[in-house]
């Protein structure tokens, strides 16, 4: 059976509405709760996750579903969206997206691939990480102050936002010690920078993040500009 869920006049919509606001004309950001979308699949797609659980099956079905949502409003043609090797979706050429799940919401981005060369997109709503996991997340060159559990929280959304961001560009996994966040808090937005000789560092750079947060969770947005 289906749970459906309001996503309606909560903190989450309301920071959604706010993200809205701030992204570029070019970009379409759509989010929905988790439903049993599986017959909406094609069949390309569902070997990807035929063996798993059903909440992973719910979780793919709804990403998949949402994105073509977003392909449509990008002027792209409805289409089958496969996996790759890591499991990242292989988008149309003519578009670059990102999906994300937390809980039992689902979100997407996508933006013309003449515009961006990449975007990356991390919703978090579990607990805030103990300070006592700084150490796995934060690099020593980053302050102090992060250590405090909703920004560690806020920390951990924005380096999965760029690494989901530079996969695609350099097909190369990180660390989350080969990236340096600078976080401006007043402007909700923030920048990365790489350690560790970390190859693609021009892409990173060039790279620009901004987050929405509230009581209970982040979303955090990559882009890379066409450059």
């Amino acid at each position: 059976m289906s749970l459906c869920i309001d996503l309606a006049d909560t903190p989450l919509s309301d920071a959604l509405s706010r993200l809205n606001q701030r992204l570029p004309g070019d970009l379409c950001l759509l989010h929905a709760p988790v439903l049993d979308r599986w017959r909406e699949t094609f069949d390309v797609e569902r070997q990807f996750v035929e063996k798993a659980v059903e909440k992973r099956r719910r979780e793919f079905s709804t990403g998949r579903w949402l994105a073509r949502q977003g392909l449509k409003r990008l002027g792209i043609p409805p289409q089958a969206i496969p996996s790759g090797a890591m499991r990242e979706p292989l988008w149309p050429p003519a578009m670059v997206g990102s999906l994300t799940h937390s809980g039992l919401v689902c979100a997407f981005i996508g933006g013309l691939s003449s515009n961006y060369d990449s975007v990356g997109l991390d919703l978090e709503l579990s607990p805030a990480p103990t300070p006592e996991l700084a150490h796995l997340i934060l690099s020593r060159s980053e302050p102090p102050a992060y250590r405090e559990s909703n920004t560690l929280r806020l920390v951990f959304s924005a380096k999965e936002a760029v690494y989901k961001c530079l996969y695609p560009v350099c097909r190369r996994l990180f660390d989350f010690h080969d990236i340096v966040l600078a976080i401006d808090f007043p402007a909700r937005s923030f920048t990365a920078h790489p350690q560790n000789e970390m190859r693609a560092s021009e892409a990173v750079e060039r790279g620009h993040g901004i987050f929405e947060s509230w009581d209970g969770g982040v979303m955090t947005l990559f882009t890379l500009p066409r450059a």
